[in-house]
């Protein structure tokens, strides 16, 4: 049985590649890096806060705030070998290499938003990523003085991740391996909506006037250093996982460990 290992990664950029490491396995004489990279989706917990909401004849403002508490990103690195007289090949080592930490919170600062309807409208909010709507349109209420309102929830955030692995080493003493990696999201909006008829918030094209506020900017996390793994020249795995370790796309085979030198 091959054994499991967690490591988190330091550094916000990537880390330099080691020039000093002296490979004593064999190399293959077309050896190069692998990688991937791959669209993926990330579980996030929101949850907003709508406070001041103030109305007169001339329009709406409402002030925002909250949080988002992510699950996590990183890669699993699975390394097998052959087991002699047989097809199968059999777990010797496997790793896990966060990029972002299970928990990870992002607070989002109180801002301001305008709705150009007056009188007392009704207001509904909808999450979006990139223009993407992440959730249906939840109705907040009609824009009564100094009400506020509560929302919490789930949604899978759309991001983007790459990984590129490198062998220095791949003797019967050990693997040694350099890994960069990234993830990059374009952030969250809150979009609301205002208007007279109750109905018409749940539609934005119907909608008499929106607002949308920045909850998140783009973010972009690069991860790097260095991997120690089981010997032998090992069939080198790879998959995108979430912080428990949840699989968030399929599984990669990148090749054998001395062709993927630099």
């Amino acid at each position: 049985m091959g054994t499991t290992r967690k490591l988190m990664m330091s550094g916000a950029a990537l880390a330099a590649v080691a020039t000093t490491a002296v490979a004593t396995g064999v190399r293959h004489a077309d050896a190069t890096p692998a990688g991937t990279n791959q669209q993926v989706r990330v579980s996030a917990r929101v949850e907003i806060d709508v406070l001041d909401q103030t109305c007169d004849n001339t329009g709406s403002t409402i002030e925002i705030s909250g949080s988002m508490t992510l699950a996590g990103q990183g890669v699993r690195l699975t390394f097998r070998n052959n087991v002699k007289g047989t097809h199968t090949a059999q777990v010797v080592d496997e790793l896990e290499i966060s990029a972002t930490p299970l928990g990870e919170r992002l607070e989002f600062p109180k801002q301001p938003a305008f709705g150009g309807v007056g009188g007392n409208p009704w207001i509904s909010l909808q999450l979006q990523s990139g223009g993407e709507a992440l959730m249906q349109p939840v109705v907040l209420g009609r824009c009564v003085q100094g009400s506020t309102s509560h929302v919490e929830r789930d949604v899978l955030l759309p991001a983007d991740m790459a990984m590129l692995l490198t062998a220095l080493d791949c003797s019967n003493k050990g693997s040694s391996l350099t890994l960069d990696m990234s993830s990059a999201d374009a952030g969250i909006d809150a979009l609301l909506l205002f208007d007279n008829n109750r109905n018409k918030v749940v539609h934005q094209r119907r909608a008499a006037a929106e607002a949308t506020v920045s909850l998140s900017g783009e973010r972009t996390i690069r991860k790097g250093g260095g991997v120690n793994a089981a010997g032998g020249n090992p069939l080198v795995y790879a998959r995108f996982v979430d912080g428990a370790g949840g699989p968030l796309s399929d599984e990669l085979f990148l090749g054998r460990c001395n062709r993927l030198g630099a």
